[in-house]
């Protein structure tokens, strides 16, 4: 019993202490946004992500060199006090965010999980390889997060995914982000035709950057037709397959506004 009420004892002062920790960072992000010149408040934001990034680092060293120690349980919470000072930045007026400088996994897990609360961001780059990929409940939970997030991220004009799109991460973006201009997801072997038929709601598109992904020479095809403005492909292997494919199925002569490609199958009669 006496183990038992003092892990309670301690669990009830660690909420309290978290809380603490909660209001003081809320009272922070106030004094940030209303004292400091709006057209700061971008270069703020990407120091304090710099300096919490190289803080978390040297956190969690401390705390593995202190694993089994008695200093322990203080470096641990060291760790999540500093993680969690990265509330400081989740704001409407951040209007870029790009996790490719964030290296630390828990200080974008937390990121990922605050993202609703950017709905100002225009551009957002969320990395490399390094995302919420699926796998664990914990990692499943956080990326179900992050791609309900798109619901509220209506301003975005850049959106950078590499790797780690899915078809339901597409739809949400579809239906939400309609000023949406660039968009990168190469590398994202999960999306499908039927993920890029959202895109088709995307219609102020210009560039977009799908290789290695599974869509199929039919899918770029309805997405050349129906996106007027879009301009570059990026990678594409396929293009002279799609091009030979627009010749084959469609009556009247396609016109495409695309300027900048890379591809290194296309032969002559198909250019």
């Amino acid at each position: 019993p006496d183990v038992r009420f003092q892990r309670t004892y301690q669990q009830d002062h660690e909420r309290q202490a978290f809380t603490y920790v909660d209001e003081c960072i809320h009272w922070l992000r106030e004094q940030f946004f209303t004292s400091i010149p709006w057209y700061c408040h971008q270069a703020l934001v990407d120091h304090i992500l710099l300096v919490l990034s190289k803080a978390t680092h040297s956190a969690k060293a401390t705390f593995r060199k202190t694993a089994g120690g008695p200093q322990a349980d203080w470096n641990r919470h060291v760790v999540y006090v500093t993680v969690r000072f990265v509330k400081v930045t989740f704001h409407s007026r951040v209007k870029k965010l790009d996790l490719n400088h964030i290296g630390p996994k828990a200080l974008r897990d937390e990121i990922y999980r605050g993202l609703e609360q950017l709905n100002g961001l225009e551009t957002l780059n969320l990395g490399s390889g390094s995302g919420p990929a699926s796998g664990s409940s914990g990692t499943e939970i956080i990326r179900k997060r992050v791609f309900m997030s798109f619901k509220y991220l209506k301003n975005l004009t850049s959106l950078t995914f590499t790797n780690e799109c899915q078809n339901d991460t597409l739809a949400v973006v579809g239906q939400n982000c309609r000023q949406l201009a660039h968009l990168d997801i190469a590398g994202s072997q999960a999306v499908t035709d039927q993920g890029a038929s959202w895109l088709l709601g995307c219609k102020d598109l210009v560039t977009l950057d799908l290789y290695q992904t599974s869509i199929s020479t039919e899918g770029y095809a309805q997405l050349l037709l129906a996106l007027h403005g879009l301009s570059s492909v990026g990678r594409c292997d396929a293009f002279g397959q799609i091009l030979e494919y627009l010749a084959t199925y469609n009556r009247d002569p396609v016109i495409l506004n695309i300027k900048y490609f890379h591809s290194r199958d296309v032969s002559y009669d198909q250019l």
